[in-house]
């Protein structure tokens, strides 16, 4: 599902489900059969040309604007190909 991901979306997330944020390309949020809240980014490595994950962090340390900005930094820095 795609729409921008902020609290009110990320709270009625069911699990095993995956919401793809409107305004950052690659930025996820999915729920996690434990029931807590995983941000992510997707992103294709400049390298290999594989798709490749990267966890930002839980929904509660962060909140959806954090993790989005945490998403653009490493957009930067994967752009800038600075190893993760």
């Amino acid at each position: 599902m795609r729409n921008k991901i902020t609290k009110r979306a990320v709270d009625r997330l069911s699990a095993g489900d995956i919401l793809w944020d409107t305004e950052l390309k690659g930025f996820v949020a999915r729920k996690l059969s434990s029931g807590r809240t995983s941000y992510g980014l997707k992103y294709t490595d400049a390298k290999s040309g594989r798709q490749r994950w990267l966890a930002l962090g839980l929904h509660g340390a962060l909140t959806p604007d954090m993790a989005r900005r945490r998403a653009q930094i490493e957009r930067g820095r994967i752009a800038d190909g600075i190893e993760r």
